[in-house]
């Protein structure tokens, strides 16, 4: 079984990923980690560098993703640049790491479908949150979700969808979630 995990910045995604991995061994694929590696790499270095200046390089040679956000999160043109850059890089990266696993995996990433791996999961499930609850528990992610997807949207994208409660209860809620959708129906999980 692949799993996809999407939905809005501080929704509750890598905390879901963890809880399928500890408590049904899931295989995890994070697309923010694979995309942080990305940005260590001297060649994506560069390239970035050449595009957005050298001001989002640090004294030592790395890419200082706080300026680089800076500069992305404001400017839609300069975002779609980074996108187009390093997107196709972690989907092949994704695919790699999907081909060399047996067994459960879940991707988990708020730009699953923006980065072309949809077609790699079997299913898609949505992490939702209201927004007084991101507004409490993730108000450092505000800027993000200013350039994402609405809730509709990711929603209308994923086969399920669930609420974050942010409270003890969600690892129940995400368990038996996956439970009802076990068997051999076609709609249904198989995590075999």
């Amino acid at each position: 079984m692949r799993l996809g995990i999407h939905g809005r910045a501080g929704t509750g995604k890598s905390v879901a990923a963890d809880i399928l991995h500890r408590r049904l061994g899931f295989a995890v694929i994070d697309l923010d980690q694979v995309g942080h590696a990305m940005l260590r790499q001297p060649d994506i270095i560069a390239k970035l560098t050449a595009h957005f200046g050298s001001g989002i390089v640090t004294p030592a040679g790395d890419v200082d993703r706080q300026a680089l956000g800076q500069l992305v999160f404001r400017d839609t043109a300069q975002l779609r640049a980074l996108n187009d850059l390093v997107h196709p890089l972690i989907r092949a990266e994704v695919l790699s790491q999907l081909a060399s696993l047996a067994g459960p995996v879940v991707v988990v990433g708020a730009l699953l479908e923006e980065i072309g791996l949809r077609s790699a999961v079997d299913k898609v499930l949505h992490i939702d949150a209201d927004e007084t609850s991101l507004a409490r528990h993730s108000p450092k992610k505000a800027h993000i979700r200013t350039v994402q997807r609405s809730r509709d949207a990711y929603s209308a994208a994923s086969d399920l969808t669930i609420t974050n409660p942010f409270t003890p209860e969600f690892e129940d809620l995400l368990l038996d979630t996956i439970a009802c959708h076990r068997g051999p129906e076609k709609d249904r999980l198989n995590l075999s």
